[in-house]
């Protein structure tokens, strides 16, 4: 029997953490979505279809840019104004930036002035702001004293961005963390030290508040597992004071058995404040409450319109897939990126997936159509013995035609 099977697939990342602050890797933006948002600029031109291009085209994946496809996006465009606006736009989709990416960045704008408003749209990228990395970018972006003196200031009076939370600049946040007993798992970084899950997630909080928020700032956290436990009962400004209370509490908080992220969700989408950003951080997909991930995303749609109604802004929930280390199947793990991806998407949040066991959704999708291809090539043979010259031809969809099916409606 002569049979032919051809599959174009996806590249595929694995995901590792970083030496850097010892920082988790998220899951960057397909390759194939970068190359079609360059072709589109260039034939874009004009700076205002440039950025009519950019608002449609960033948007389209939750995932995030890498420093080497923000290079590549930059070199497609002429004007400095365009460059310094693409790279607001593309900011919040950001994780983090290494200093050796900055400067290659800023290298793509030719004069000082350029590159110093260039600098204060992505000064904030950068997690770790050691003197050393800071130094780094002026000397090797700026030739002057004048502008190394510029640029100091810009990086001094930039705010830290954190390996997990991103940066935080809502004026009213919830963090919903995970505290069911697989976050008791415990992990090695690559310098050597270990860390259960919750250990790491308390100690990224710890940094996120103390370094980032601001007293106007007003924020809660709520723990939750088979039960839940509330900080605040509203959130409050973030004082010194009402801070060190939260990691007092925060670090104080034992384990509450299994994962209702329903329960958790639902307890922030209850405050009567102004609330911008809901932070969810989980290991897993729910083992109480809601389940299927099409429930979830219709039930959270249908909380944060009923809090539009009572003039209430809308709530982007930016979801954490957490697994590092631990025990769970790749099933377990793909159903709780699955799940968590959901959320963000049904409320135009960013998913940020940190697991280094986990085969990522596309790949792990690609295998399941690859095994039901080889069991579909078994019948064939077996009913086509007489015909050796049949042929078949798989394409798996793109990764873009993948993002797509994954698209919140517009309702």
């Amino acid at each position: 029997v002569l049979s032919c099977f051809i599959a174009i697939g996806v590249v595929i990342q694995i995901i590792s953490l970083a030496q850097a602050e010892v920082c988790p890797d998220p899951v960057y933006r397909e390759e194939s979505l970068v190359s079609d948002f360059i072709q589109k600029l260039k034939k874009a031109k004009f700076h205002d279809d440039m950025l009519k291009v950019a608002t449609t085209e960033i948007p389209l994946s939750n995932k995030v840019f890498k420093g080497s496809q923000i290079i590549n996006i930059l070199k497609v465009v002429s004007f400095v104004e365009t460059k310094t606006r693409l790279i607001e736009l593309i900011n919040p989709f950001v994780q983090y930036l290494t200093p050796e990416e900055i400067v290659q960045i800023l290298k793509e704008v030719s004069y000082s002035d350029d590159k110093l408003a260039v600098l204060t749209k992505i000064a904030n990228t950068l997690v770790d702001t050691s003197e050393t990395n800071k130094n780094y970018i002026i000397n090797n972006a700026f030739s002057f004293s004048s502008d190394r003196a510029k640029a100091k200031v810009i990086l001094d009076s930039a705010p830290e961005r954190n390996c997990i939370f991103g940066q935080v600049t809502e004026k009213v946040v919830i963090f919903v963390i995970d505290f069911s007993g697989s976050m008791d798992y415990k992990f090695t970084t690559q310098d050597g030290k270990t860390f259960s899950r919750i250990q790491y997630v308390k100690l990224q909080l710890t940094k996120t508040i103390e370094k980032q928020l601001k007293p106007f700032q007003k924020f809660n956290i709520i723990a939750f597992g088979s039960s839940l436990a509330m900080w605040q009962q509203e959130p409050v400004n973030a004082t010194k004071e009402n801070a060190a209370s939260a990691l007092s509490w925060i670090n104080k908080q034992g384990m509450l058995g299994g994962t209702n992220i329903e329960k958790g969700l639902f307890a922030a989408l209850q405050t009567k404040e102004h609330l911008e950003a809901i932070y969810l951080l989980s290991d897993g997909a729910p083992s109480d409450g809601i389940k299927d991930v099409n429930q979830m995303k219709s039930a959270l749609k249908n909380r944060v319109q009923d809090r539009v109604k009572q003039n209430l802004p809308t709530v982007r929930v930016d979801a954490i897939s957490f697994m590092l280390g631990g025990t769970e199947t790749q099933q377990e793990r793909v159903a709780a990126q699955n799940f968590l991806a959901g959320i963000a998407e049904a409320t135009n949040g960013s998913f940020r997936l940190i697991d280094n066991k986990v085969k990522l959704l596309e790949q792990s999708e690609m295998e399941m159509e690859i095994e039901q291809i080889q069991e579909d090539l078994k019948h064939l043979r077996s009913r086509n013995t007489h015909n050796p010259q049949n042929c078949l031809l798989y394409t798996s969809p793109s990764p873009r035609d993948r993002q797509k099916s994954r698209m919140p409606s517009s309702a």
